[in-house]
């Protein structure tokens, strides 16, 4: 006797309709395709415990349990549900037909009870293909857990069965299920009112124009200075800046944290994600276990911000295992049973102290650590990944730095926070258009002046005029001006050197003498 219904696995992290067959005979075996034989005794233990204890018989005799198709990755516990309902339809207590078109799912409980598990085991998204697998049939009603939201379509009934027993009375037509009114999910809007960490940034003028420029050119950033200057704070104030997700990136968010194992709601906010300094490489760029491949920080962080905290003290290979994800914006994770491609585009922010004591640029407290110590513990940024920071920025201590405004281009980085809102905003639509640039010629004399006086790399000269393109799109934003023709200034060039103070050689030996902060607020 066969008995087919329909449940859910994963295809990296979409979801998708899978078929669940029983297949039941003589003898006293149980043989599983699909699914690794340790979920399936998992499985099977807590579904017979549930039928015994909820006095709902148990099926005897040999059976064969396939999930198709095989390149779905099934998250444990997510099958029980349709699992027992074949098992219970091989037994002739449900009949077969009424579950063809069926699909539920749900961890069953040792007392019959249908929960959703963990948020990993949600794989139901918006777009997701309700068809049954193998066949153009359409999915007729839906078994779902009570405490579960699920993006079901709108003319698909669905139905929160509490326990297997009621489950098994509804398809009895012994009872009956309340069918549940899904409305339309929208994104949840942000608090307005709440005061931005970027208005509490005052008097730090590169601070802000770093903020700013971070957000709108999604530039990843790199802060060095004392303790408790407030790196980490800019970090937060810049996933505040950025524009609200929309409803399809929302949905993303939720499928990636969901991959994850973790819930997400953040009223409206995009990912803020901020590992400790002892997460590993495979922790940051993700991994893979019996489920397939699990998103690691730098996807869970897409759209959104990284913050890197203490980035010298993670370790050599998490540090370099970042090169290529902050170039190309995506992270590949290949193993022998498949690879997996994640996005990786959000904002990353390291930040670090200048020293082992942290008061190197300090200039009401005295260092304590030698040149030799400072070296070593900045060397463990190595020069590669140090070049995929677009901005470098150190944060004062004390008495505030000044840059000259002269060399700003505008003043869009004066601006209250909401204001600044908007500016980014206008600087990310500008940018789906795909803006032309302008260099003049004066301009371009200059930055090849400043490419031979630095030898900065190719890398970093392009980080450089991406910059500059970013600082342009600002003053524009600042008039809303919607041409796509955009000139260079040498104000948006001198700006854009300014965040590149950690290439200069003479950087460090400025910062072992007494003239910080006022090395990097000029070009010398």
């Amino acid at each position: 006797m066969l008995i087919t219904t329909c449940g859910a696995g994963f295809i990296g992290t979409k979801g998708r309709i899978v078929s669940v067959q029983l297949h039941r005979m003589r003898g006293a075996r149980f043989h599983v395709s699909g699914l690794s034989w340790t979920a399936a005794r998992h499985a099977l233990a807590r579904i017979y415990a549930a039928l015994e204890t909820i006095h709902l018989p148990r099926p005897s005799g040999a059976m064969t349990l396939h999930i198709g198709p095989t390149n779905h990755s099934i998250v444990e516990g997510s099958l029980d549900l349709p699992i027992a309902l074949a098992m219970l339809a091989s037994s002739g207590e449900i009949s077969s037909d009424k579950l063809t078109s069926l699909f539920s799912w749900g961890e069953l409980t040792l007392e019959g009870k249908i929960q959703p598990g963990s948020p990993q085991s949600m794989p139901l998204h918006d777009g997701m293909e309700w068809f049954i697998p193998g066949s153009s049939a359409r999915i007729q009603q839906c078994f779902i857990p009570l405490d579960s939201t699920p993006d079901v379509p709108q003319e698909i009934p669905v139905y929160y069965p509490g326990d297997l027993y009621q489950a098994c009375d509804a398809l009895q037509g012994k009872g009956s299920l309340p069918r549940v009114n899904l409305q339309p999910k929208h994104l949840p809007s942000r608090q307005a009112k709440s005061p931005l960490l970027y208005d509490s940034i005052e008097g730090e003028l590169l601070s802000k124009q770093g903020i700013v420029i971070s957000a709108a050119g999604r530039h990843h950033m790199l802060l060095i200075g004392a303790p408790g200057s407030g790196k980490s704070m800019m970090a937060r104030a810049l996933v505040e800046l950025l524009p609200a997700a929309t409803d399809t990136e929302f949905k993303q968010f939720k499928q990636l944290h969901a991959r994850r194992g973790e819930p997400y709601s953040d009223k409206g906010l995009r990912p803020f994600r901020q590992p400790h300094n002892q997460a590993t490489a495979h922790a940051l760029i993700g991994s893979w276990n019996a489920s397939g491949a699990v998103p690691g920080e730098l996807a869970l962080a897409s759209g959104g911000v990284l913050c890197l905290d203490e980035f010298p003290e993670f370790s050599r290979n998490a540090i370099e295992a970042l090169r290529s994800p902050l170039e190309r914006g995506r992270v590949e994770i290949a193993r022998a049973d498949g690879s997996q491609t994640f996005n990786a585009n959000g904002i990353t922010v390291a930040t670090a102290n200048p020293c082992p004591c942290g008061h190197l640029t300090n200039r009401t407290r005295t260092c304590r650590c030698t040149r030799g110590e400072v070296r070593r513990y900045l060397r463990r940024i190595s020069g590669p990944v140090m070049e995929r920071f677009a901005l470098h920025l150190e944060t004062p201590s004390g008495q505030v730095c000044e840059s000259d405004a002269s060399h700003s281009g505008g003043r869009w980085w004066s601006m209250e926070g909401e204001s600044a809102q908007k500016a980014i905003r206008n600087v990310w639509e500008e940018r789906q258009k795909d803006p032309v640039f302008h260099w003049p010629e004066q301009v371009e004399e200059l930055f090849k002046k400043s490419m031979a006086k630095w030898a900065f790399s190719h890398r970093a000269s392009q980080s450089i005029r991406s910059v500059a393109e970013t600082c342009a799109l600002l003053d524009g934003a600042m008039t809303e001006n919607t041409r796509r023709f955009w000139e260079i200034s040498e104000a948006d060039l001198i700006l854009a050197l300014q965040f590149r103070i950690f290439d200069r050689p003479s950087w460090l030996e400025h910062s072992f003498q007494n003239h910080w902060p006022e090395h990097h607020s000029t070009l010398h």
